[in-house]
């Protein structure tokens, strides 16, 4: 019996929780009554009152787990013997119980007993309303042997029929010459076909009628004989309605124990979205680089043809400053060709430093360490 199913015996701890007494000092833990609750053999339920903390047990979860009367239990006991590689999932699933939100499916793990012993148990919770309080209420069904692990105990058939449908990923199996045996419904919907049954009807051949390059499906073929699997192997297909997309397929073979290959198996993503992506980003990638390279070649022009001027200004005004031909028989006109001088210089460091720039975008950027007079770069500055 389990919260979502049949509700029969376990509605009953929230129904009547007129029976449940106090055990022990820990006033948060109680226990139902004798005949509260007839549960049958590996089955226990219980009720948690998220406000209060107070969690109800059943005389079945008592049986199940060998707890004495003594023996108080806590709602935290479930985590604590947790088998290490269970912890995760279960530690989630009773993080959400303990908010008063527990999870739709059910959680398999495996736990100590009180009496040492290690089982494998599946717990369902459902939130109910009693006497106008909300309280979750919880079953534990015992599956028996642990040693085998969760879903071995649960049926690995179950389990695996229900990835197979389920899935969000689609899953095939197919034969060498390119025949489909058997795919989930992801693969229908992903290929744009009502049902696995239609996806199968239509195509009979995968080379010649799935690919956009028949050569893909050959290298396909090609790498799968070499290693006997792939991994991530896209490739560009046509949907259903003619739409063509890009999927990334992992594969292997299976074989008789005699080595006899049977058929093909494996999963198919579309990765349609990503690809889409990647060629965005490569284009603006390609985009940046062109506006880059283009800005680059024109500060190395300019920076080249204010040179030549800027070279002419610096030596004549360095002839007057210095008065190679001459006096210049005014001295305020010698210091306004020291001022063009010093500009002229302060301008042609400029220009070398945009050409830095260009070289260091470009990598080709030599860092020299050099010796900077601080006052004499203060008065050049104050005299600008």
């Amino acid at each position: 019996m389990v919260p979502g199913g049949t509700e029969g015996n376990l509605n009953m701890a929230a129904r009547r929780p007129r029976v449940a007494v106090s055990i022990g000092a820990n006033k948060h833990v109680r226990d139902a009554g004798p005949g509260a609750i007839d549960e049958p053999a590996g089955l226990g339920s219980w009720v948690l009152d998220p406000a209060s903390g107070t969690l109800t047990v059943s005389p079945g979860l008592r049986r199940l787990f060998g707890w004495p009367r003594h023996v108080v239990p806590r709602f935290g006991w479930f985590g604590e013997g947790v088998h290490p590689d269970d912890r995760v999932a279960a530690a989630a699933w009773l993080a959400r119980v303990r908010v008063g939100k527990p999870a739709g499916e059910p959680c398999v793990f495996r736990v100590q007993a009180h009496d040492g012993d290690q089982r494998t148990i599946m717990v369902r919770a459902t939130v109910v309303r009693a006497n106008g309080r909300r309280q979750v209420l919880g079953a534990v069904q015992d599956l028996g042997d642990a040693s085998a692990g969760p879903l071995a105990a649960i049926g690995a058939e179950q389990v695996f029929r229900g990835m197979f449908e389920h899935s969000v990923v689609g899953i095939f199996q197919s034969t060498p010459d390119g025949r489909y045996i058997m795919v989930n419904p992801a693969l229908s919907r992903i290929y744009g076909y009502g049902s696995p049954a239609e996806l199968r009807a239509a195509l009979t051949d995968i080379g010649g009628q799935l690919y956009v390059d028949q050569a893909r499906r050959e290298e396909f073929v090609r790498q799968m004989r070499a290693h006997g699997a792939v991994s991530n192997f896209e490739s560009q297909v046509y949907r259903g309605d003619g739409r063509i997309i890009w999927i990334a397929e992992s594969c292997r073979e299976v074989r008789t124990d005699a080595g006899v290959l049977l058929y093909y198996e494996g999963m198919v993503s579309d990765v349609t979205e990503r690809r889409r992506i990647e060629d965005e980003l490569r284009e603006a990638r390609d985009e940046a680089e062109t506006a880059n390279r283009v800005k680059n070649d024109f500060l190395a022009t300019m920076s080249h043809e204010l040179r030549t001027p800027l070279n002419a200004i610096i030596g004549f005004s360095e002839s007057m400053q210095r008065e190679l031909l001459g006096p210049i028989g005014t001295k305020v006109y010698k210091d306004y060709a020291g001022l063009i001088l010093d500009s002229g210089r302060h301008l042609l460091a400029i220009i070398t430093d945009i050409l830095d720039i260009v070289r260091m975008d470009s990598g080709r950027l030599a860092l020299q360490d050099d010796v900077v007079d601080i006052a004499a770069l203060a008065r050049d500055a104050a005299r600008l």
